[in-house]
Protein backbone atom coordinates (compact mmCIF):
# COMPACT_ATOMS: atom_id res chain seq x y z
CA UNK A 1 0.00 0.00 0.00
CA UNK A 2 2.95 2.01 0.44
CA UNK A 3 4.39 1.70 -2.64
CA UNK A 4 1.35 2.76 -4.30
CA UNK A 5 1.09 5.87 -1.92
CA UNK A 6 4.48 7.22 -3.42
CA UNK A 7 3.72 6.08 -6.56
CA UNK A 8 0.39 8.47 -6.69
CA UNK A 9 2.44 11.27 -4.80
CA UNK A 10 5.25 10.87 -7.91
CA UNK A 11 2.52 10.91 -10.04
CA UNK A 12 0.62 13.84 -9.33
CA UNK A 13 4.45 15.56 -8.55
CA UNK A 14 5.02 14.68 -12.13
CA UNK A 15 1.78 16.35 -13.75
CA UNK A 16 2.38 19.29 -11.66
CA UNK A 17 6.03 19.99 -12.79
CA UNK A 18 4.42 19.43 -16.27
CA UNK A 19 2.19 22.38 -16.00
CA UNK A 20 4.68 24.70 -14.11
CA UNK A 21 6.98 24.33 -16.74
CA UNK A 22 4.34 24.54 -19.74
CA UNK A 23 3.57 28.02 -18.36
CA UNK A 24 7.09 28.49 -17.78
CA UNK A 25 7.55 28.15 -21.23
CA UNK A 26 4.19 30.04 -22.27
CA UNK A 27 5.73 33.38 -20.72
CA UNK A 28 9.03 33.17 -22.17
CA UNK A 29 8.40 32.19 -25.13
CA UNK A 30 5.61 35.41 -25.19
CA UNK A 31 8.46 37.41 -23.91
CA UNK A 32 11.13 36.16 -27.07
CA UNK A 33 7.77 37.29 -29.06
CA UNK A 34 7.80 40.72 -27.83
CA UNK A 35 11.25 40.90 -28.53
CA UNK A 36 12.70 40.75 -24.88
CA UNK A 37 15.58 39.14 -24.80
CA UNK A 38 17.59 38.53 -21.44
CA UNK A 39 19.89 35.61 -21.02
CA UNK A 40 17.45 34.61 -18.07
CA UNK A 41 14.83 34.10 -19.87
CA UNK A 42 16.51 31.84 -22.79
CA UNK A 43 17.73 29.72 -19.61
CA UNK A 44 14.39 29.54 -18.50
CA UNK A 45 12.47 28.33 -22.03
CA UNK A 46 15.51 25.73 -22.06
CA UNK A 47 15.23 24.16 -18.51
CA UNK A 48 11.15 24.08 -18.59
CA UNK A 49 11.41 22.34 -21.99
CA UNK A 50 14.05 20.25 -20.72
CA UNK A 51 12.23 19.23 -17.54
CA UNK A 52 8.94 19.09 -19.80
CA UNK A 53 10.69 15.77 -21.76
CA UNK A 54 11.84 14.35 -18.98
CA UNK A 55 9.01 14.16 -16.99
CA UNK A 56 7.57 12.90 -19.95
CA UNK A 57 9.16 10.08 -19.65
CA UNK A 58 9.14 9.86 -16.16
CA UNK A 59 4.89 10.02 -16.88
CA UNK A 60 5.29 7.44 -19.28
CA UNK A 61 6.95 5.08 -17.51
CA UNK A 62 4.95 5.60 -14.58
CA UNK A 63 1.40 5.53 -16.37
CA UNK A 64 3.45 2.07 -18.73
CA UNK A 65 0.00 -0.50 -17.62
CA UNK A 66 -2.41 2.24 -19.06
CA UNK A 67 -0.12 3.08 -22.15
CA UNK A 68 0.49 -1.06 -22.99
CA UNK A 69 -3.70 -1.00 -22.35
CA UNK A 70 -4.06 1.62 -24.82
CA UNK A 71 -1.96 0.29 -27.27
CA UNK A 72 -3.32 -3.15 -27.09
CA UNK A 73 -6.76 -0.95 -27.62
CA UNK A 74 -5.46 0.42 -30.47
CA UNK A 75 -4.35 -2.24 -32.15
CA UNK A 76 -7.44 -3.86 -31.42
CA UNK A 77 -9.31 -1.22 -33.25
CA UNK A 78 -6.94 -1.72 -36.18
CA UNK A 79 -7.77 -4.98 -36.04
CA UNK A 80 -11.65 -4.26 -35.60
CA UNK A 81 -11.63 -6.74 -32.84
CA UNK A 82 -13.43 -6.25 -29.54
CA UNK A 83 -11.78 -4.06 -27.19
CA UNK A 84 -12.65 -6.18 -24.14
CA UNK A 85 -11.75 -3.89 -20.66
CA UNK A 86 -13.95 -1.45 -20.94
CA UNK A 87 -16.64 -4.27 -22.68
CA UNK A 88 -16.21 -6.62 -20.11
CA UNK A 89 -16.77 -4.52 -17.09
CA UNK A 90 -20.13 -2.53 -18.78
CA UNK A 91 -21.29 -6.13 -19.17
CA UNK A 92 -20.79 -6.80 -15.84
CA UNK A 93 -22.65 -4.36 -14.37
CA UNK A 94 -25.33 -4.44 -16.62
CA UNK A 95 -26.31 -8.12 -15.65
CA UNK A 96 -25.68 -7.76 -11.73
CA UNK A 97 -26.96 -4.65 -10.97
CA UNK A 98 -30.68 -5.03 -11.06
CA UNK A 99 -30.19 -8.56 -9.38
CA UNK A 100 -31.02 -9.37 -5.81
CA UNK A 101 -27.94 -10.44 -4.13
CA UNK A 102 -29.22 -13.36 -2.29
CA UNK A 103 -30.08 -14.57 -6.56
CA UNK A 104 -26.40 -13.39 -6.87
CA UNK A 105 -25.32 -15.57 -3.80
CA UNK A 106 -26.87 -18.26 -5.26
CA UNK A 107 -25.64 -17.93 -8.56
CA UNK A 108 -22.02 -17.89 -7.37
CA UNK A 109 -21.90 -19.63 -4.76
CA UNK A 110 -21.18 -17.75 -2.11
CA UNK A 111 -21.62 -17.88 1.33
CA UNK A 112 -23.61 -15.41 2.20
CA UNK A 113 -22.91 -15.07 5.52
CA UNK A 114 -19.14 -15.22 5.22
CA UNK A 115 -19.89 -12.30 2.56
CA UNK A 116 -22.02 -9.95 4.83
CA UNK A 117 -19.31 -10.37 7.89
CA UNK A 118 -16.11 -9.28 5.32
CA UNK A 119 -18.06 -6.56 4.10
CA UNK A 120 -19.06 -5.20 7.25
CA UNK A 121 -15.23 -5.00 7.75
CA UNK A 122 -15.27 -2.57 4.49
CA UNK A 123 -17.67 -0.50 5.94
CA UNK A 124 -20.07 -2.03 3.95
CA UNK A 125 -23.51 -3.29 5.18
CA UNK A 126 -26.30 -5.31 3.79
CA UNK A 127 -29.54 -4.37 5.10
CA UNK A 128 -31.54 -7.10 2.96
CA UNK A 129 -30.63 -9.75 0.72
CA UNK A 130 -33.46 -8.87 -1.13
CA UNK A 131 -31.68 -5.77 -2.09
CA UNK A 132 -29.91 -5.31 -5.64
CA UNK A 133 -26.33 -5.28 -5.21
CA UNK A 134 -26.89 -1.61 -7.12
CA UNK A 135 -29.44 -0.85 -3.98
CA UNK A 136 -26.38 -2.20 -1.44
CA UNK A 137 -23.82 0.11 -3.39
CA UNK A 138 -26.15 3.07 -2.80
CA UNK A 139 -27.03 2.74 0.54
CA UNK A 140 -23.10 2.50 1.45
CA UNK A 141 -22.41 5.44 -0.96
CA UNK A 142 -19.54 2.76 -3.12
CA UNK A 143 -18.98 2.01 -6.61
CA UNK A 144 -21.49 -1.09 -7.80
CA UNK A 145 -18.45 -2.92 -9.15
CA UNK A 146 -15.98 -2.36 -6.75
CA UNK A 147 -18.59 -4.13 -4.20
CA UNK A 148 -18.63 -6.93 -6.96
CA UNK A 149 -15.06 -6.84 -7.10
CA UNK A 150 -14.39 -6.64 -3.53
CA UNK A 151 -17.10 -10.44 -2.97
CA UNK A 152 -15.63 -11.89 -5.33
CA UNK A 153 -12.35 -11.41 -3.89
CA UNK A 154 -13.57 -12.84 -0.67
CA UNK A 155 -15.13 -15.66 -2.15
CA UNK A 156 -11.63 -16.37 -3.91
CA UNK A 157 -9.60 -16.18 -0.51
CA UNK A 158 -12.16 -18.24 1.35
CA UNK A 159 -11.84 -20.68 -0.83
CA UNK A 160 -7.99 -20.47 -2.34
CA UNK A 161 -5.64 -20.46 1.23
CA UNK A 162 -3.07 -18.77 -0.74
CA UNK A 163 -4.82 -16.63 -4.10
CA UNK A 164 -1.73 -15.64 -6.28
CA UNK A 165 -1.23 -11.64 -6.57
CA UNK A 166 -0.23 -10.66 -10.10
CA UNK A 167 0.54 -7.45 -11.61
CA UNK A 168 -2.58 -6.91 -14.34
CA UNK A 169 -0.48 -4.97 -16.55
Amino acid sequence: MNNKKNETLIKVFTLVCIVVSLVVLYVTGTAFALDIHTKTNTILHHLAAAIIVFLFVLHTWLRRCSLRKLIQEFKDILAKKQIKNADNKSFIIQNIKNKPIKELASFFYWDMTQIENELLLHHIKIEDTSHTIKQIAQQNDKDLYDIFVLITKINIEKNIPEPVRVSFC
